[in-house]
């Protein structure tokens, strides 16, 4: 079962910066760590996720990308009185 779902609010987990084949995005999610960017699934890839590994298209402010759902965290909302 899929853990996210479409319009869900999600950041990058650092884990990203450190797996070796993830490397020709290095420089876009280290960006993305760096400005704390949030980003917001926009479809589960049924074609490329397996039963062990759901990946995802995930929209940042300047670019689109499938990413493993072990990289992603739920955005939470915190409301401040």
């Amino acid at each position: 079962m899929s853990m996210f779902a479409p319009g869900n609010k999600v950041k990058v987990d650092v884990a990203i910066l450190e797996d070796p084949s993830q490397k020709a995005n290095h420089h876009l999610f280290q960006e993305v760590y760096k400005v704390k960017g949030t980003g917001e699934i926009l479809r589960l890839d049924t074609g490329q996720s397996t039963k062990e590994a759901f990946k995802y298209w995930v929209k940042f402010h300047f670019f689109k990308i499938l990413i493993d759902e072990k990289y992603l965290v739920l955005q939470s909302w915190k409301t401040e009185l």
